[in-house]
């Protein structure tokens, strides 16, 4: 039996800690004995229950970000010290530079979730966007091991930081929570929602990274030929505001929700502007619930394409996708949906994910 320490920096509810969780849910008991640690305390919206009611263990070091400058490293070598991990599996930039700076026999693996020179800029500003990346990728480079969740994560990483110690595992969906649910038009009448439009969703935050006036403007564009249609974008954040002004019959703004599930077994297909993304969990969801997409051509949505599955199209980035979305619109529906959840099934699970991090585990690449 193999001990692993994950570290991270809290459990909020997010695209990473899903991964995470999806990752440790699949992990065979009687082959690994598994702790969580966390660094901060939790806020409200946080998924810590969820572990452990699977019967995951989660220590949490309890530390302010303020209060880490002093007192981390000394609780986690403590912690490292009684638990004496075989592997310590971290993601995040405060979880990265911890681990990688802890002096300790232990397998050190990373897994990078974006573009840290893209991202983090995009995110927190240029300044402190750049120093959080120069940070990260000195973190990394001290690995044993850095999973990259798409083949366009590794070769940023090679390419833009020098970081070769690479290898790509795709991320996965859990398949219990998100999968094809046939009651399209039941569901359509609880969420208030018209069942004589075909329904696209944007599912994410709402901000310039996603671009999602660029998604309203191809949909309008698109609108003009299909004017059953209807657009709808569940999230929130910063162009909330912004997307509202465009609210209309045709087009609605969600809102953040705690029944993503719901809302994409009401649409009909999933639409994503994104500039930059790991491998987004948006579309993985959507795939799985059987929703045929059309994609921004970033790497990591390639990617899916990639798979060899019929199921949507991309559009170059900047151009506008309404050409795509009536493209698609026009396409055999039963084929594209039947190819989505073929995809997710036999290539994108959680259960694959999990299996492909076990083979590392067991294989202890240094």
């Amino acid at each position: 039996m193999k001990n692993i320490l994950y570290v991270c920096s809290t459990l909020k509810r997010s695209g990473p800690t899903n991964q995470l969780f999806n990752i440790v849910k699949n992990l065979p008991s009687s082959d690994y004995r598994v702790i969580v640690c966390t660094l901060s305390y939790e806020s409200k919206d946080s998924l810590k229950t969820e572990f452990i009611s699977n019967n995951i263990e989660v220590m949490c070091l309890g530390l302010t970000r303020v209060a880490g400058l002093f007192l981390m490293k000394r609780r986690f070598e403590r912690l490292v010290r009684e638990f004496k991990p075989d592997i310590i599996h971290s993601q995040g930039v405060r979880s990265d530079k911890l681990v990688s700076g802890t002096d300790v026999d232990s397998l050190k693996i990373a897994t990078l979730r974006n573009y840290p020179q893209l991202d983090y800029p995009m995110t927190y500003g240029k300044i402190l966007g750049r120093y959080l990346s120069l940070i990260h990728s000195r973190s990394l480079r001290k690995m044993n091991l850095v999973v990259g969740v798409s083949n366009g994560v590794c070769d940023n990483l090679s390419e833009y930081f020098g970081i070769t110690n690479t290898r790509t595992i795709l991320n996965g969906v859990d398949t219990t929570k998100f999968y094809f649910k046939d009651s399209k038009m039941s569901l359509r009448s609880q969420l208030g929602l018209p069942k004589d439009k075909t329904i696209w969703i944007s599912v994410g935050h709402l901000s310039s990274r996603k671009d999602p006036e660029s998604v309203i403007r191809s949909f309008s564009e698109y609108n003009e030929t299909k004017s059953d249609a209807m657009l709808i974008f569940v999230g929130d954040g910063p162009l909330a505001e912004t997307c509202n002004k465009y609210s209309s019959s045709n087009v609605r703004v969600i809102g953040r929700v705690p029944n993503v599930y719901d809302y994409l077994n009401a649409s009909d297909f999933f639409i994503s502007a994104s500039k930059a993304e790991g491998f987004p969990n948006t579309v993985l969801e959507s795939l799985a619930c059987g929703l045929p997409v059309v994609l921004s051509d970033i790497e990591p949505h390639k990617e899916f394409f990639d798979l060899g599955y019929n199921i949507g199209s991309l559009y170059r980035l900047g151009n506008g996708c309404s050409e795509e979305m009536t493209l698609v619109s026009n396409q055999d529906y039963s084929s594209m949906h039947s190819s989505s959840l073929e995809l997710i099934d036999e290539c994108l699970s959680a259960e694959v994910m999990s299996r492909k991090y076990q083979e590392i585990y067991k294989g202890g690449i240094r």
